[in-house]
């Protein structure tokens, strides 16, 4: 059903935000449903308490309606609320930002940000250590490298402003350079997110900007070669990292070359992105029977998180109750998704309203953005955006969106009002 629309439907460029949502769906609610219903093997270590759910056809049966329910009830949303007339008439500058400039500047932005963050946690390889504890928060609190990590991903940004240069421009070696160490340092960077699944963030950004830049999406050899290096990362980083004192034999033999089965290789590709199945699932058999519904209080949750860095005490997000009715334990290491989040915020009717809102929030960024495309940054903040939303997906905590990419959106902001001026109101 979501294949056959996104072949049949009309749309302005091969891809846009509608296309990354059905292909994240798709992967998230259709599949990773399929492929742990037909084997178990592929369910992770941390969700075997729950392994009873696969054969309790109900809870299956309820959670599949809910997931078809809520995406007829998001297309017929976003398909009526296209149609109607929400401002979008933008004077855009004829100047376009200074690649040069700003691309060095990010960079070291986002370097400094990591040595500084990193600093405070005692050092590269004992952050990385504690990393999921840090970014729980259960990990003792260190506000100024809290705020330090927050500029981190400004190397993504760099990265993609120096692509989109050189694909528009003559080749330059200085502005190849930046784009070369932005990359390795986003790798590098994206590491210390907590979750893997964060590395295919510029990878799918680099592939957006791509098809949208030359119209079509031809595979070469040097995307290749960067989407096999971000897997192996992907699937063995994290392994790789907390052995690299064993040296390069043990790592290669033991974690590469043994662990290189093909099964395997897809059970720890698979495993990144469970967790939204599984906590629809959850919610479903907990919220309104255990657990009272949040009420949409999420938001709320999220301030009094934030407000923790001064401070304050606070109560946990929906990440927290999450995890604890997954793993019975409290902390913020497994997200909810969109769908198991609307479930959770008022039950059914919930799914209903989170449906229409997030197609609302789709609809409002393809109309602001429908002309700012020309335009260096207005390209690349219109593939970031819809990547982010799309992401949304599989994370459904905001306090995760911000912690990753506030920085991200408030320089977004930034330059675009500083660059664009809405002049008119009402037009489509």
């Amino acid at each position: 059903m979501v294949c056959l629309f996104e072949l049949k439907r009309k749309k302005n460029s091969r891809v846009d935000g509608l296309t990354l949502f059905n292909i994240w769906y798709s992967w998230i609610y259709l599949l990773i449903p399929g492929i742990l219903s037909y084997d178990s093997f592929y369910i992770p270590e941390i969700y075997k308490r729950y392994q009873n759910f696969r054969e309790n056809s109900l809870a299956n049966y309820i959670a599949f309606l809910v997931i078809v329910v809520f995406y007829i009830i998001f297309i017929l949303a976003y398909l009526t609320l296209k149609k109607k007339k929400i401002s979008n008439k933008i004077s855009i500058s004829k100047k376009d930002i200074n690649i040069r400039k700003i691309c060095p500047i990010l960079l070291i932005i986002s370097v400094l940000g990591f040595f500084l963050f990193t600093s405070g946690y005692g050092g590269v390889m004992n952050t990385y250590k504690n990393i999921n504890t840090i970014r729980s928060g259960v990990y003792e609190r260190n506000t100024f490298s809290a705020i330090a990590r927050m500029f981190i991903n400004y190397s993504v940004v760099s990265m993609l402003f120096s692509y989109v240069y050189l694909k528009k421009n003559r080749f330059k070696l200085s502005i190849f350079m930046i784009f070369l160490l932005s990359f390795i340092f986003s790798m590098i960077f994206l590491l210390f997110s907590g979750g893997r699944a964060g590395l295919l963030f510029p990878i799918i950004q680099l592939i957006i900007l791509k098809i949208l830049l030359n119209k079509e999406f031809k595979v070469n050899i040097n995307l290749l070669l960067i989407c096999i290096g971000v897997f192996i990362i992907m699937i063995y980083g994290k392994e790789i990292m907390a052995n690299l004192n064993k040296g390069s034999d043990y790592i290669v033999k033991s974690l590469i070359v043994e662990g290189w089965q093909m099964k395997n290789v897809f059970k720890n590709f698979v495993k990144n992105f469970v967790h939204p199945y599984y906590s629809l699932i959850i919610a479903i058999n907990k919220i309104g029977i255990e657990e009272n519904p949040i009420y949409f209080l999420n938001p709320l949750y999220t301030v009094k998180f934030f407000l923790k860095l001064f401070g304050f005490s606070y109560h946990g997000t929906i990440s927290h109750l999450n995890t604890e009715l997954i793993l019975g334990i409290y902390d913020s290491n497994i997200p909810p998704g969109i769908i198991a989040l609307s479930y959770y915020n008022f039950l059914y009717p919930g799914v209903l309203i989170g449906a229409i809102f997030y197609a609302l929030i789709l609809v409002i960024i393809e109309k602001y953005f429908k002309r700012l495309k020309n335009n260096i940054y207005g390209l690349v903040f219109y593939s970031m955006t819809i990547d982010i939303f799309a992401q949304y997906i599989w994370n459904g905590d905001i306090r995760v969106l911000i912690m990753q990419r506030i920085m991200i959106i408030i320089l977004m902001i930034f330059i675009l009002f500083k660059n664009t001026k809405l002049i008119e109101r009402g037009s489509d």
